[in-house]
């Protein structure tokens, strides 16, 4: 799958099949079910990697659903992105169980990186440790974005399909007060998730032949929102970044070895 499973739980069919186009034109696989009782049986069968769940529904409405889904121990905690036209609704769905909220009539980028967030809290993403709270946004606002967190605090976005390496720098950052959200692949939804977390830095590790931590850096960098976000990318041994430097300084990265140097770059 492109971008994980999702299923959507919503008595308008208009509503319904527009939100699977959506989806589906950004690379997901989508279930539907026009009530809570049809979604609860999709979950025991199949669990989805995430669910889009509308409040006022007939039959078993959204709450109700999200009780039975939390009351069932055999199902895994699946995120849930609750939809609703009610305004003032956030704190009562969280309560509910929910993991997330969008108001009613949605914003497309709105809806796109809340799922993008609920699918990384579903371990679509194979993170190897414990995740730390997202930062909350709404992407419609027209609100000055908050100044950049000063050295030492603030997201750092991890990519390294060493999963060892992974672990003992997540830690080794974790340590020195950062907030690291730790990848062992790039995605599908990088970009989109990258821009949700806008994180203080972006650290890439570049192995084999460089091609996935190259294109995984040109693909952030082809979202102005991230083109001038830090970018390192790290090695085991200078010689294994000295081939692509020519690239990484095209694309305003820096080349960092060892690994353990990181902390040190993201310093300076």
């Amino acid at each position: 799958m492109a971008g994980g499973r999702i299923l959507v739980v919503d008595d308008d069919n208009a509503l319904r099949a527009s939100i699977t186009r959506i989806l589906e034109e950004e690379g997901y696989t989508v279930e539907t079910a026009p009530d809570g009782a049809t979604a609860l049986q999709i979950v025991e069968e199949d669990p989805p990697d995430a669910i889009l769940l509308d409040v006022m529904m007939p039959g078993m409405n959204g709450r109700q659903f999200l009780r039975e889904l939390r009351r069932a121990k055999h199902t895994p905690k699946i995120p849930v992105v609750v939809m609703t036209a009610l305004q003032g609704l956030s704190d009562r769905a969280l309560e509910y169980g929910a993991d997330d909220l969008v108001e009613k009539p949605f914003d497309v980028d709105e809806l796109l990186n809340k799922v993008a967030l609920a699918l990384f809290r579903s371990g679509e993403y194979d993170t190897i440790t414990d995740r730390p709270p997202l930062p909350r946004r709404n992407p419609a606002s027209t609100a000055a974005p908050p100044a950049r967190a000063p050295a030492r605090t603030g997201v750092i976005l991890l990519i390294d399909d060493d999963t060892q390496s992974l672990a003992r720098l997540d830690a080794e950052l974790g340590a020195h007060g950062y907030t690291v959200v730790s990848l062992s692949r790039p995605t599908a939804d990088l970009a989109r998730l990258a821009r949700v977390l806008e994180p203080r830095a972006i650290a890439i590790a570049l192995r084999g032949t460089g091609k996935q931590a190259l294109a995984a850096l040109r693909t952030l960098r082809g979202e102005p929102a991230l083109s001038t976000v830090p970018a390192l990318v790290f090695a085991d041994a200078r010689d294994a970044i000295d081939p692509h430097r020519a690239e990484l300084d095209e694309l305003g990265a820096r080349a960092v070895s060892p690994p353990s140097a990181l902390v040190a770059q993201l310093s300076t």
